[in-house]
C-alpha cells in the first residue's frame, strides 16, 4: 500500500471513530446540542482537508462540502416558508414575478385546508402528529427560471434560502450560541429534515395562524457527517490526494503563521520528520500515544 494509500485509510478511520464517538453520547434530548455541533465540527474539519484554499473560506467551504460530499437530495431545494416570508416583507419588484406565479399559490397549498393541502407529503408520526416532507419544497431550477440573471446580488439574495446554505446559517448559530435554532419544542423523531407545523390562535380575534418550523434532526447530521466522509474518502482516493499533504500546510511548531513562514522548509522537514518517525517519544523516552490520523 502507497503512502498516500496509507494516510488516506487513517483519515477515514480516524474519523469513524470519532462519529462513534458521538453515537456513544447519551441520547437524551438536553444532548443533542453538543451532539449536532461535534457532527458540524467533523464535516467543518473533512471541508478544511479537501478544499484547503477556498475563498470565503468558512462559508463557501462548508457548502461546498455539502453539495460535493453530502449526496443530499434536498441540499439545493429552497425553503418555501423561508422564500415567501422574505418576499412577504420585502415586497421587492425584482421577484413579482417569483412571489405570484410561484410563491405565494405554492405556500397557499400548504395553509389550504381544503382538498388540496391534503396531497402534500405528509409524515404520520406517534402520537397523532404529522410532518411535511422537504418534497414540498422547491427544486432550485422552478425557482430560478423565474428570476431575471441580471442582478447576481438579488439572486444572492435569495440563494441564501437553499437547504445546503440553511445549513450553514443552523451551523453558525450551534457553534456561536449553543443553542438550536427555530422552536425546538417537539421530539426530532425522524432521520431527515422536514417542517413541523404550529397552528396558533389569537385570543383577541380567534384568527388561526399556521407556520412552519424548519428542523434538522441530530439523526439526520449523523446521516450526513457519515456521507460526507465516506464521499470525501472516494475523491481523495480516486484524485489521489493525500490528506495527510493537504493538512501539512495547517501542521506546525507554531501556532501563528508568521511565525512558522520565518522556518520555511526547514519547519516543513521538521514536522514531518515528527509526524513520520515510527516512534514519537517524550524527552524520557516513553512512547506518545498515537493521537492523529495523519501520523
Amino acid at each position: 500500500m502507497s503512502k498516500s494509500s496509507t494516510h488516506i485509510e487513517n483519515f477515514k478511520a480516524y474519523f469513524e471513530s470519532l462519529l462513534s464517538m458521538i453515537r456513544e453520547l447519551p441520547q437524551d434530548r438536553k444532548w443533542d446540542v453538543i451532539r449536532k455541533s461535534l457532527y458540524v465540527a467533523i464535516i467543518d474539519s473533512i471541508g478544511q482537508i479537501a478544499f484547503p484554499k477556498q475563498q470565503n473560506a468558512n462559508a463557501q467551504r462548508f457548502r461546498r462540502t455539502i453539495l460535493d460530499f453530502g449526496k443530499w437530495p434536498h441540499a439545493t431545494f429552497f425553503s418555501l416558508p423561508h422564500l415567501h416570508q422574505y418576499l412577504k416583507v420585502h415586497q421587492d419588484r425584482y421577484f413579482k414575478q417569483l412571489e405570484i406565479k410561484l410563491v405565494k399559490p405554492a405556500y397557499a397549498v400548504w395553509l389550504d385546508e381544503r382538498e388540496s393541502r391534503r396531497r402534500l407529503p405528509w409524515i404520520d408520526l406517534p402520537g397523532l402528529r404529522q410532518v411535511l416532507s422537504l418534497d414540498a419544497d422547491i427544486p432550485e431550477n422552478i425557482v430560478l427560471h423565474l428570476v431575471k440573471k441580471d442582478n447576481l446580488d438579488k439572486v444572492k439574495s435569495i440563494k441564501r434560502f437553499q437547504h445546503y446554505a440553511l445549513l450553514y446559517s443552523y451551523r453558525n448559530v450551534l457553534l456561536h450560541s449553543l443553542r438550536i435554532p427555530g422552536l425546538n419544542d417537539r421530539p426530532e423523531e425522524m432521520n431527515y429534515p422536514y417542517y413541523e407545523e404550529y397552528a396558533v390562535t389569537d385570543r383577541a380575534d380567534g384568527k388561526l395562524s399556521i407556520f412552519h418550523d424548519l428542523v434538522y434532526s441530530t439523526t439526520f447530521f449523523d446521516t450526513l457527517s457519515e456521507r460526507v466522509l465516506k464521499n470525501a474518502t472516494l475523491y481523495f482516493q480516486n484524485n489521489e490526494v493525500d490528506p495527510y499533504k493537504q493538512l501539512q500546510s495547517s501542521v506546525a511548531l507554531y501556532w501563528i503563521d508568521g511565525l512558522n513562514q520565518q522556518l520555511g522548509g526547514l519547519g516543513d522537514k521538521l514536522v514531518s520528520m515528527i509526524r513520520d518517525h515510527p516512534r514519537r517519544q517524550h524527552p524520557g523516552g516513553q512512547s506518545l500515544p498515537p493521537d492523529h490520523w495523519s501520523r
